[in-house]
């Protein structure tokens, strides 16, 4: 049986911070990661917005240098004793902390051990509904029903996944997107495209999602240089591109380039602000590896086709695919090479193993026609590090 999940409403548009003040409640809790928001001026003017409801209000600073439970067990604290019946995470960096902090304050007895089985999570919003109002995020995951957290060099990358999890309401305000370096735009415009490939091509694609994943990546497609040039229409757009992407994958669940580029960066931390350019390089080898079953390589050329992309055969067309987005990457002037990112090849052939046994084992890799293995999964590595040697 299908399920289709998605934020019960999206308010865009200049200004729509503003409209925080049509929530209703008694008390609401803007949660913050970092000085970004502060500085810019964003969390006084949500504070105010809300403050306009008659609601108390009050702001959390999420304490970013504290390990993930840690941190979300401290701002569950903190709601425990002003007991808001909205939380709001301001800016992409606090969404998914706000979302683990939720979590624990509906739950204080939880851990995040007892959140690593999908849709474990019991009843929310017993307490307090869920607002988001993200910038540009190469996780791509404000409007999803996910919480994502990163890998260390001792631990895989891994996802708190429940249904439950999807914003009651995500604000897209084009003023958040303001003074974005071109840098961060071409790394969601790189992480929206792979994701939405990746999201098309599920096992489990719907006719609600698969429109979904198309036009995020028509949008990443079209508007990617102009937002790295900083036009404001070209952001909101790619912004847009980030929403929609988010709620495709967050109903089909298959993200394997984003599983490898995630487990990369959990081993090289040096790598964690570059997932969306891994996600991209990797997914042209992602694409090879699945358009092997016959069901996928069906799936990979009804997007070819979306984007006006073809073949004579399915598995042409997906091989064309393939191609189109190695393309896509050359024009967003990324990375190309490992070492551009940091990475020591040597380190990274070292750690292949590791690194194809967290992805094989990623929740991220789950929802194709065909489960990756280990094996294949190392393959892939070994691919992308040849073809850099080369």
């Amino acid at each position: 049986m299908a399920k289709y999940t998605a934020p019960r409403e999206i308010i865009c548009g200049r200004e729509c911070v503003e409209q925080l003040s049509c929530l209703r409640g008694k008390r609401a809790m803007v949660i913050t990661a970092g000085e970004k928001m502060e500085q810019r001026g964003f969390l006084s003017r949500a504070l105010h917005a809300l403050q306009r409801t008659g609601m108390q209000t009050d702001h959390y600073k999420a304490e970013v240098e504290k390990e993930p439970e840690a941190r979300a067990q401290a701002g569950a604290a903190a709601m425990r004793a002003f007991l808001p019946d909205w939380i709001i995470a301001l800016g992409s960096e606090s969404v998914t902390t706000a979302k683990l902090i939720w979590i624990f304050y509906e739950y204080p007895e939880a851990t995040l051990l007892d959140l690593r089985i999908p849709e474990s999570i019991p009843l929310l919003r017993r307490k307090a509904r869920f607002a988001a109002i993200p910038g540009l995020d190469q996780t791509v995951e404000a409007a999803a029903a996910a919480a994502s957290l990163d890998g260390t060099a001792e631990q895989a990358a891994w996802t708190v996944y429940d249904t439950g999890l999807v914003p009651d309401m995500v604000f897209l305000d084009p003023e958040m997107l303001a003074a974005e370096p071109a840098e961060s735009a071409a790394e969601t415009a790189a992480a929206v495209f792979a994701r939405a490939a990746d999201a098309f091509s599920a096992r489990d694609h719907q006719p609600f999602t698969s429109p979904q994943a198309a036009e995020a990546a028509r949008l990443a497609l079209s508007y990617a240089k102009g937002a790295m040039n900083g036009e404001g229409e070209a952001l909101f757009a790619l912004q847009y591109a980030e929403t929609l992407a988010g709620i495709a994958f967050s109903n089909v669940l298959h993200a394997p380039s984003a599983a490898f580029a995630r487990q990369i960066a959990g081993r090289f931390p040096c790598a964690e602000k570059r997932q969306g350019t891994l996600a991209l390089s990797f997914l042209p080898y992602v694409i090879r590896c699945f358009a092997a079953n016959e069901e996928a390589a069906q799936r990979y050329t009804a997007f070819a086709a979306t984007l006006g992309i073809k073949g004579k055969t399915q598995l042409q067309a997906a091989l064309n695919l393939a191609k189109a987005s190695e393309r896509f990457f050359l024009e967003l002037g990324l990375p190309q090479t490992l070492q551009e990112m940091g990475i020591d090849a040597d380190c990274f052939e070292r750690d292949l193993d590791v690194i194809a046994s967290r992805t094989a084992e990623d929740l991220y890799t789950d929802g194709g026609f065909r489960t990756l293995t280990q094996g294949e999964a190392k393959a892939v590595l070994q691919d992308i590090l040849q073809a850099q040697k080369d």
